[in-house]
């Protein structure tokens, strides 16, 4: 799992009192292809922000596990969904490189 991204996350389903640890195993899909979603870490890079609550924005780093979905990330960027099983938990803005 190399070469993450950068971006920004913006939950919106959260368990009560928040996102109180750095790391969460998610996984990520876009908007449009919500079924085809793969696994990845985000790690908050502002421990100081935690917890973390619906409506706020925190940077991240994310490390997605599928070669070829890291591929198509890299080539489309954007928004990306994402999920922790069946529920949406919030949206994930790529920052472009350079």
């Amino acid at each position: 799992m190399d070469q993450p991204f950068h971006g920004t996350f913006e939950p919106s389903l959260l368990p009560k009192g928040g996102l109180t640890k750095p790391t969460l195993y998610v996984e990520l899909a876009y908007p449009d292809r919500l079924e085809k979603a793969w696994l990845t870490q985000l790690v908050v890079q502002d421990e100081g922000s935690m917890p973390v609550h619906p409506g706020d924005k925190v940077e991240v780093v994310a490390t997605i596990a599928s070669d070829a979905f890291r591929r198509e990330v890299a080539q489309r960027g954007g928004t990306l969904t994402v999920k922790h099983g069946p529920d949406v938990v919030g949206s994930l803005v790529i920052t472009p490189v350079g």
